[in-house]
């Protein structure tokens, strides 16, 4: 009997100090990768779920009361196996840091259910049955979920999707309804609906228009919005927005019933300051012309090309018989 209680006194021995230097190669580990404050961390932010687990494993430990040479048991999640360990050192520098940021505190996506505050996504699994030394460490994992509060947000994720795409799926949602409501008048909820809307009448100018850039509208070379009073915002200049601005802007073919002369005068400024009728929106390129009713009837009479100038040069205004030639001159004798 004692001889089993010496040899079990030896186990135990042997494992602290198993323990023990395991803890030292990885605070020395740490400290050459720069680890050691992460840990620090996230032993900080995670000391109320490491402490009660420790104490499990601990009191799982002292009631078997066994041999443990074949078994695993999960410890502090900061904790590693020497095998993990061995092929951390065989990894180059550039993996090494892409894993060491992997372990860094958890993105603010991962901890906005309040459902799973309490689990750490680098928290190791606990089961009733200890793993054996030929499974790998199985690592729970949480899905996260977005709070209620922030699924009505009227948020517009352009990840994966351009904007106006996104805008576009949010319209044919009632918030997306809303918002069109909320933040845009009379006209706006109007022409900015058929554009962002899809434009399924094909009513809207995709030539000379307002169109998506990224993650914003421009119209030619400059940024353009519209506010909730209806006003038409290109580069932080404002224009009083009335119905016949807005047909001239956003229509293919706009009706000349609602735009005035006041209108047209007014929209031309604004295309000489966009340059959305010149190609590639340069001040110094070519007109953008074509055969549709907008710039046959709009557009051309408003910026007529001006007539070139006749160029001056050899022979343009002098007489033919006063010109120079490299013909060889024949002379004639005259009494």
């Amino acid at each position: 009997m004692a001889g089993s209680d010496t040899i079990r006194e030896r186990e135990k021995i042997a494992k602290e100090i198993a323990k023990t230097s395991e803890s030292i190669r990885k605070k020395h580990r740490a400290l050459k990768t720069g680890k050691i404050d992460d840990d620090i961390v996230v032993k900080t932010h995670f000391r109320p779920i490491i402490e009660p687990l420790q104490k499990i494993v601990d009191n799982s430990i002292a009631v078997k009361n066994e041999s443990d040479s074949n078994v695993k048991i999960a410890t502090l999640p900061t904790v590693k196996r020497y095998k993990e360990e061995e092929e951390e050192e065989e990894e180059t520098p550039k993996k090494r840091k892409r894993l060491h940021a992997n372990r860094n505190i958890p993105r603010v996506r991962n901890i906005l259910t309040p459902h799973t505050s309490n689990v750490s996504l680098h928290e190791p699994l606990i089961t009733s049955t200890p793993s054996t030394s030929t499974q790998s460490a199985t690592t729970k994992i949480v899905q996260p979920t977005v709070p209620e509060s922030l699924e009505n947000d009227n948020v517009f994720e352009t990840t994966g999707n351009s904007l106006e795409t996104s805008v576009r799926n949010l319209l044919h949602t009632h918030e997306g309804q809303e918002a069109l409501r909320e933040h845009f008048g009379p006209l706006g909820q109007q022409y900015m609906g058929t554009l962002l809307g899809g434009d399924e009448k094909k009513e809207i100018d995709h030539v000379y228009g307002v169109y998506f850039d990224k993650n914003e509208m421009r119209l030619g070379n400059k940024r353009f919005d519209v506010d909730m009073y209806d006003s038409i915002i290109i580069d932080k200049v404002k224009y009083i927005g009335t119905p016949g601005l807005y047909e001239l802007i956003f229509k293919r073919i706009p009706d000349d019933d609602i735009y005035t002369d006041d209108d047209m005068y007014k929209y031309k400024s604004i295309l000489l300051a966009t340059n959305a009728h010149k190609r590639n929106y340069d001040a110094q390129g070519q007109l953008l012309s074509n055969r549709g009713y907008k710039y046959k009837h709009i557009i051309a009479p408003l910026l007529p090309i001006a007539p070139k100038k006749k160029k001056s040069g050899r022979g343009v205004s002098m007489p033919r018989t006063m010109t120079l030639s490299d013909n060889k001159i024949d002379y004639v004798h005259w009494d």
